[in-house]
């Protein structure tokens, strides 16, 4: 099985390129090997009130913190060659790619696939796929929207499928559903 990569953006505001939080996730084996997270200084000041309410960061706590741009050469390393994953990974791929077109930072080609879609492929009968939904029917402690949370409990639908499907690599699970893998 090659390295796959769960990860989690939470953003400061609408703006792609806000992202305040990062996490992510190696998972080889079927195991987590290593867990990482970063907070980010935005390129601005601004939180939406919204955004703070749902993930509880502030200007203040990432004020001091590096740039996207600044942790690039930490991020880019797990993340070149690997396939990645997150739950409702549109939007993360799309902050992924606005990051790096944003700074123009040096990048390989990435791919991805979708743990929401993953999700309602495999428990058809559940009536909600939010993460936090998805903990408690895996009956997991979990803090829904803190970026390293989100990227464990993603990481933790694979495993959990992998296990139920008995499946030993990422690719054929995500064939076993007809989901895309996509290029970023």
């Amino acid at each position: 099985m090659r390295k796959c990569v769960g990860i989690d953006f939470e953003n400061a505001n609408c703006e792609s390129t806000s992202a305040c939080s990062f996490g992510l996730v190696v998972l080889e084996d079927f195991k987590i090997t290593e867990q990482r997270y970063w907070l980010i200084k935005p390129p601005t000041s601004y939180f939406k009130p919204e955004f703070i309410r749902i993930h509880g960061l502030q200007w203040n706590d990432v004020k001091d913190s590096p740039a996207f741009d600044e942790i690039w050469n930490e991020i880019e390393p797990y993340l070149s060659g690997s396939l990645l994953f997150a739950h409702n990974a549109g939007f993360d791929a799309g902050v992924l790619r606005s990051l790096v077109n944003f700074y123009h930072l040096p990048h390989q080609e990435m791919t991805y696939f979708d743990t929401l879609q993953l999700s309602k492929a495999a428990w058809k009968h559940l009536s909600s796929y939010k993460l936090n939904s998805l903990a408690e029917y895996m009956g997991k402690s979990f803090r829904h929207h803190n970026a390293l949370e989100d990227a464990r409990m993603c990481a933790d639908i694979v495993i959990k499928l992998a296990d139920e499907r008995r499946v030993s690599d990422v690719a054929a699970l995500v064939r076993l559903y007809n989901l895309k893998i996509k290029k970023l």
